[in-house]
């Protein structure tokens, strides 16, 4: 299942408007629907955005008074620079490589794999809401349109490759654009224009000042201190042309218990109250995305280690520094979690893989889940 997943591309389209090949969930989203089907699950889609639908699988349960969401992300990132065919799904050494291996078409198969045989030979203990999303790897379309459909669960784990271990916390992000104006002229008599570009470098200062200053600041037991980072810049048509405009792309990484909106106007202040600046600045938010701290004594917590233990022996607890779809669910008053066969650190890579025994004891520990149910 994972190596014919991986066969069809679904690259998140972000601007991307024709959703041609290789762009796109629709085609994987497809394939995963025949193949519930065949599974004999009831599905339904649900438009996240135009030409883009999320994949729902309802299964009720033993006891139907609780709800288990399982979601996973089927869009990948790019596959620029990637060494040979992204989509030949290889098996070598106990690897399969492709892009999307790890991020997240690993989850995606462990997560029905673990289910269609739980519902082969009876039912899980509890509802289980299976949710296969787009537009993870952008802005989280998918996990967004499920929260404003007023989905409900009563826990969720959410796929991604984190090496088995149980994440109970992630930094959420802000993302921004700065945008300076300026007068074009020709190089030849500068002072006839005003170069957006310097006014930039202005801008940079501040932003640098604050990032030091961010990282001074009461660390997060686990996720360190916020952080911020100027990712991008662009500007000026020519080099024998005065810049008129100047744009930078900043990420702004947010712990639990702060705040995006505090975040926002902190980052404004830091460059608009520089004494430095006699010149408007534009600032455009393109992402606020909520950190995720669910408690270890919580029930999908416990429930989720205990299936652990049963399988692996051992489980271990932890957190990531990266943002998940599951901060919006925990936002929306779901108990979330965060696990998966795999490890971030392959996840976008230029030969992206992931252990199959990592995926097989993936699929192990969701089985166990569903047989054992959500603990009281």
């Amino acid at each position: 299942m994972l190596r014919d997943l991986i066969a069809i591309p679904s690259i998140n389209p972000r601007d991307e408007l024709s959703f041609a090949r290789p762009f796109g969930e629709t085609a994987v989203i497809d394939h995963l629907e025949d193949v519930l089907a065949r599974s004999r699950f009831d599905v339904e889609r649900q438009t996240a955005c135009p030409g883009r639908d999320n994949l729902l699988a309802r299964v009720d349960g033993v006891d139907p008074s609780r709800v288990l969401l399982l979601e996973s992300h089927v869009d990948t990132v790019g596959v620029e620079g990637y060494r040979g065919d992204p989509f030949d799904p290889v098996l070598r050494d106990g690897r399969v490589y492709g892009r999307g291996s790890c991020d997240d078409k690993a989850q995606v198969a462990a997560m029905v794999a673990a289910l269609a045989d739980v519902t082969s030979s009876g039912r899980p203990q509890h509802t289980v809401l299976l949710v296969l999303a787009v537009g993870e790897e952008y802005n989280f379309t998918g996990a967004r349109a499920l929260v404003e459909s007023g989905l409900g669960a009563d826990g969720a784990v959410v796929g991604e490759p984190t090496e088995l271990q149980v994440i109970t916390a992630h930094k959420g992000a802000v993302r921004m654009r700065c945008i300076t104006e300026g007068v074009a002229a020709h190089s030849s008599e500068p002072s006839a224009g005003v170069n957006a570009i310097y006014r930039m470098a202005r801008v940079l200062a501040a932003l640098e000042r604050h990032a030091g200053a961010l990282v001074g600041r009461q660390p997060h037991a686990r996720l360190g201190t916020p952080t911020l980072s100027v990712g991008t810049i662009a500007g000026g048509r020519d080099t024998n042309i005065v810049p008129d405009r100047c744009v930078i792309s900043l990420d702004r990484r947010v712990l639990p218990g702060e705040d995006s909106g505090t975040v926002i106007a902190e980052i404004q202040r830091a460059v608009l109250d520089d004494p430095g600046l006699d010149f408007p600045v534009e600032f455009v938010v393109d992402l606020a995305d909520h950190p995720m701290e669910t408690p270890e004594g919580a029930t999908i917590t416990r429930s989720l280690c205990a299936a652990c233990e049963a399988v692996r022996g051992h489980s271990q607890v932890s957190a990531v520094r990266y943002g998940t779809d599951a901060s919006k669910f925990a936002a929306a008053g779901i108990p979330s979690v965060v696990f998966g066969a795999g490890s971030i650190r392959q996840a976008h890579t230029v030969d992206e893989y992931v252990e199959v025994e990592q995926v097989w004891q993936a699929t192990a520990v969701l089985r166990r889940l569903l047989e054992q149910g959500l603990l009281g």
